[in-house]
């Protein structure tokens, strides 16, 4: 829609390429004569001069239109996120689908080659139809212990309310299942130090993945590759106007939900982890007073990390819904970046300013984490890596929470 995105020649032709190149667009039949560029004159006296010889689509070939054509494929296609050939299919088994996995999650799973939605556990069985009517799963029940004990599904997947994904994951990694749960991890320290005990049982480390999809996001990945320039400390700003949630929703229930800095901030403690690359070392926090309007939705953090580098969230409940949602801010050896709500990526470097747009009017990574967990499916090496930076995102929230409770800076 033109209010959301001007649809110019550029992106027309951008767009057509990219099909091009994934194959989408068959435009063989519409080419009726073909000429070397040698004889690219006879190709216009076809179509200027006096013969009435009927054509269509008129190629002029050069001659190493081959070469030509895989660097034009090289430059469209998306760029793979792990390299090496996919050696297992997703076999899908998900627990829960509440609205998110229904509009969210589901869509952009079925968008990933190599995933095959076998099974559906729901509490109630008319849900659990329903959905399965939409997306095509193999079976439906509402006994999560069917799921786990499919021998044919390799990964369960997780999108319960937050109170079960602890409960869900060791169940799954004790059924040697690899996992992918929606954020958060858990709920409490005692959770994820059960969590960990349970995953290093395993002689060959499992997938286990949380839905964080920002880091995957095009405009992501572009600001993690400007990001290689620089060869000294950060300073990122993580800036959330979060909206107001009202009091009485499941996410404020301490027990249900664990409330919005444990069940949303997660995400952005993620992002700087994979922005900064680093361990975090100290976090300072602060939660602005409130008279439980806000159920203490609104934040402001330090984050110190091992290689000198410091990232701030700011996460607010209390502003005006119409400001976009999130802005990050990268500072470092010179260059600046932001990133506008994934719509909007500008580099500044060496006093000039080069500007990116998202394909789709906002993308914030959702099918680009999907495409990154099949592939990780056959890259067991780095299972262990994966795990570490889920568990590190939960300790930057836990500390978050003890620092702002104690109102001095926490070790993480």
């Amino acid at each position: 829609p033109y209010a959301y995105v001007r649809w110019t020649e550029n992106r027309n032709m951008e767009s057509f390429l990219y099909l091009l190149a994934q194959k989408k667009i068959e435009v063989k039949s519409l080419v009726t004569h073909i000429f070397s560029i040698e004889n690219s004159l006879k190709a216009y006296e076809l179509i200027s001069g006096d013969k009435k010889e009927p054509y269509l689509g008129i190629l002029l070939k050069y001659p190493n239109a081959e070469k030509m054509a895989s660097f034009s494929k090289k430059k469209i296609s998306p760029k793979p996120l792990l390299k090496g050939k996919l050696t297992k299919k997703c076999k899908i088994g998900m627990i829960g689908a509440g609205a998110y996995a229904k509009g969210i999650l589901l869509p952009a799973m079925k968008k990933v080659e190599n995933i095959e939605l076998v099974g559906l556990c729901t509490a109630t069985g008319l849900k659990a139809g329903s959905i399965n009517k939409r997306f095509g799963f193999r079976y439906w029940t509402t006994d999560h212990k069917k799921i786990l004990n499919d021998s044919e599904i390799n990964t369960i997947v997780i999108a319960t309310r937050h109170n079960l994904h602890a409960e869900y994951i060791i169940k799954s990694i004790d059924a040697g299942k690899h996992v992918f749960v929606e954020k958060p991890l858990c709920l409490t320290k005692e959770e994820m130090d059960k969590i960990i005990w349970v995953y290093s049982k395993k002689e060959n480390p499992l997938l286990l993945m949380v839905g964080y999809n920002r880091r995957y996001a095009p405009l992501a990945v572009k600001l993690k590759e400007k990001l290689t320039v620089i060869n000294e400390p950060l300073m990122v700003n993580y800036r959330i106007n979060a909206g107001y949630i009202a009091p009485d929703h499941w996410v404020h229930d301490p027990v249900e939900g664990g409330g919005r800095i444990i069940g949303e901030a997660c995400h952005f403690a993620d992002f700087l982890l994979h922005l900064i690359d680093s361990r975090p070392v100290r976090v300072y926090a602060k939660l602005l007073p409130d008279s439980n309007r806000y159920q203490k939705d609104n934040l402001s953090c330090m984050i110190e990390f091992e290689n000198g580098s410091t990232g701030t969230i700011c996460y607010a409940a209390c502003g005006d819904k119409a400001m976009p949602k999130e802005r990050i801010e990268v500072f470092g050896s010179g260059c600046s970046g932001v990133l506008d709500n994934f719509r909007i990526f500008e580099w500044f470097e060496n006093d000039k300013r080069k500007i990116f747009r998202s394909f789709l009017s906002q993308d914030k990574g959702q099918r680009g984490e999907w495409e990154f967990f099949v592939k990780a499916l056959s890259a067991p090496e780095i299972h262990q890596k994966i795990f570490d930076e889920q568990i590190m995102a939960s300790k930057i929230i836990f500390a978050i929470l003890e620092s702002a409770k104690k109102a001095k800076p926490v070790s993480c």
